[in-house]
């Protein structure tokens, strides 16, 4: 029987969750790789059991359709933590952190989360909080690689019962070792998914920190979403050493953050093939408001939608208690506040994979059929920053230019859609 060595980790379609490792009994571990990502390293011998393609969210055969990219939410909200300082420590809002702390201990006796380390590499690792208050100081973004495989295994030896906040292709992976595993079922009682376009290397963050104007050997603490400037989107990225000395401040808009970003430098190759953006098989999903009636709300704001009903209970309770302000958002709305990240990761799918069959590989896990379509020159170009990204360091004249190129592009696409939108009234009076 095939391994995900064989079958994943050779075709570069890894994400790096680690679940694979936490959920064998070979003894297979996990490593970060000179690009920066997490990959699976292969035991001493394998045992051929093929759970490790089992659980892997992009080796095992596709999750039955949902009635939209949502999946099957009982209700979605839009709103906010009250308390301010939560608020504005948080990444978008706070409804992620106020759900899961008000989960202990009564519904959970502990919350996976992300939280930083304190040293520069890595920065920021998977652990296991079982407190309302490590849970508040673990809000907040991180945009780099992180693994569960230690966690699950500490989840397998000590009983209890477990929330866990991820991305995704993560959540895809839980939900399908959960279904393998008697004991994780039992244990991993809710999955709350962040939604996410694009994964990133730890490469992106060493980039960040040198135009910050420091080294990232000496920095040990990072924040991807400092207090943004008169817009929500416009957060700042902010860098600090162990002794204490700060780096430049980088808003995202109005620097090349937003191309390193958006043009998919140093993006995993397995988010060019995912097309779950919500984390659909989650109990719950979160994600940032972005709709008109939000972008000027620096503190910020957060959609959530629930599918279970024990979290939509202990939701409503934190809006009757007055700890998070609620308003019902339909569908439709939420999906508008991703619709161009959704387009790329479904619309546009369909023709990389058709790009990917013909180099001989196989995503099984989507439900998107490959269409016989071009390839977008758009699509091009992000594949092409990637892979630029993996090979050159950060600061690199290939890399600059590559900058260059997208930002020139993205010029480019935003004077198109002016174009577009002040000639669409013109043609529907014609």
């Amino acid at each position: 029987m095939s391994n995900v060595f064989e079958r994943v980790v050779a075709n570069d379609l890894c994400c790096g969750c680690g679940v694979c490792a936490g959920m064998a009994a070979c003894g297979m571990g996990m490593a970060l790789t000179s690009e920066g990502e997490y990959q699976p390293t292969p035991p001493q011998e394998c045992s051929a059991c093929g759970l490790c393609v089992a659980v892997c969210p992009f080796a095992s055969p596709p999750s039955p359709p949902t009635s939209s990219p949502l999946g099957e939410p009982l209700a979605c909200f839009v709103g906010h933590a009250r308390d301010e300082a939560h608020r504005r420590r948080a990444a978008s809002g706070g409804l992620t952190t106020a759900l899961l702390a008000a989960l202990l201990p009564d519904e959970v006796d502990a919350v996976v989360a992300v939280r930083a380390t304190g040293t520069p590499q890595p920065l920021f690792e998977a652990a296991v909080l079982r407190s309302a208050t490590e849970v508040l100081e673990s809000a907040s973004s991180r945009y780099y690689p992180i693994e569960f495989s230690a966690v699950l295994r500490r989840i397998r030896a000590e009983e209890g019962r477990y929330a866990a906040v991820v991305l995704p292709c993560v959540a895809r992976a839980l939900h399908l070792a959960r279904h393998r595993s008697a004991w994780l079922h039992e244990r991993l009682r809710f999955v709350v998914a962040l939604a996410c376009g694009q994964a990133k290397g730890a490469r992106y963050t060493s980039h960040l920190i040198a135009l910050s104007g420091l080294s990232p050997e000496e920095v040990v603490a990072v924040n991807y979403r400092g207090t943004p400037a008169h817009r929500a989107d416009n957060y700042v990225f902010t860098a600090v050493t162990g002794d204490g000395r700060r780096g430049r401040p980088l808003p995202l808009i109005s620097t090349s953050v937003r191309h390193l970003w958006s043009g998919c430098f140093y993006s995993l190759n397995s988010c060019l093939y995912c097309e779950d953006m919500f984390g659909e098989y989650a109990h719950a999903s979160v994600m940032d408001a972005w709709l008109p009636e939000y972008r000027n709300e620096v503190r910020g704001t957060s959609i959530i939608c629930l599918r279970d009903p024990i979290l939509l209970d202990v939701m409503r309770g934190l809006h009757a208690g007055g700890q998070v302000e609620l308003a019902a958002i339909e569908e439709r709305r939420v999906l508008a506040t991703q619709r161009a990240t959704l387009h790329f990761k479904s619309a546009q799918l369909s023709a990389r994979l058709m790009a990917l069959r013909r180099r001989g590989v196989e995503v099984p896990t989507v439900r998107v059929t490959p269409q016989r379509s071009p390839l977008s020159p758009l699509n091009r170009l992000y594949d092409l920053n990637r892979r630029l990204s993996r090979r050159y360091a950060p600061g690199s004249p290939v890399l600059r230019c590559a900058l260059k190129i997208t930002a020139a592009v993205a010029t480019v696409r935003r004077y198109l859609a002016a174009v577009r939108r002040r000639l669409r009234p013109a043609s529907g009076d014609a």
